[in-house]
Formats: C-alpha cells, sequence, structure tokens
C-alpha cells in the first residue's frame, strides 16, 4: 500500500515544483523584508512609507494567494493519483481511496513517503532552482 503513497508524493512534488511556487514563498520573503528597510527608512516620508507599505501588502497578498493556489492544486494531483489507484488497483488488491487516504496519514504511510521523497528529490533536483 505504499507504494501508490510514493507515486501520490512524486505527483505532488513534480506539480508542486513544476509550478514555481518556491518563486512565489521567495516572493514573499523578498516583499518582507523590503517592507523592513521601508519601515527603517529615515530618509522616505510617512506618505511614501505608506505608499510603500500598501504595494507591499498587495505583492505579500498575491504572492500568498498564488502560493497557496498551487500547493492547493498539487495536493489535488496526489489525490487524484490515489484515486486512480484505487480504481484502477483497488478492486483486485482492496484498497479503496478511503483505505488510501487513511494509510497516507499513518506513521508508516508518512515515514515512507518522506523518506522516498527526499530520495526522489536529491535525485531529481538536478537543474531546480
Amino acid at each position: 500500500m505504499l507504494l501508490p503513497l510514493i507515486l501520490a508524493g512524486i505527483a505532488f512534488y513534480e506539480v508542486f515544483f513544476g509550478l514555481r511556487v518556491l518563486s512565489h514563498i521567495r516572493g514573499m520573503s523578498a516583499a518582507g523584508s523590503e517592507s523592513l528597510a521601508v519601515v527603517r527608512s529615515e530618509e522616505m516620508s510617512d506618505d511614501d512609507k505608506s505608499k510603500a507599505m500598501l504595494r507591499m501588502s498587495g505583492l505579500v497578498f498575491r504572492e500568498t494567494g498564488l502560493a497557496l493556489i498551487k500547493t492547493l492544486i498539487a495536493a489535488a494531483a496526489a489525490a487524484a493519483v490515489l484515486w486512480l489507484v484505487s480504481l484502477i488497483l483497488g478492486p483486485a488488491l482492496g484498497w479503496s481511496f478511503d483505505a488510501l487516504l487513511r494509510f497516507s496519514i499513518s506513521l508508516i504511510g508518512l515515514i515512507g513517503v518522506i523518506v522516498a521523497l527526499v530520495i526522489y528529490g536529491k535525485l531529481r533536483s538536478h537543474g531546480r532552482d
């Protein structure tokens, strides 16, 4: 029952990195750092600081929203893999979608997927930023 979880994890990994979610996380971090620099600035007027902070908060909101939506898409891809496995192999092996979901949050399931994805990520990470 671990193999379907690993396949779902790989689907999540590929969609997560394919949609470049980390670029949005970096964007949030950069906007936060820039906001801090604006607050600390002694050269900027209060009006300029207000405009800059409004722009930064919009940027943080946008980047957070995009990262969340793309992460949910990656999670949906993983769920779709589990659903397909339950449809195709489920009847023969007794793997219902609910059973796969329950196993995915068990200790053995979580450890197995984490170990497999760390190895997969190390092997697959060439060329990624």
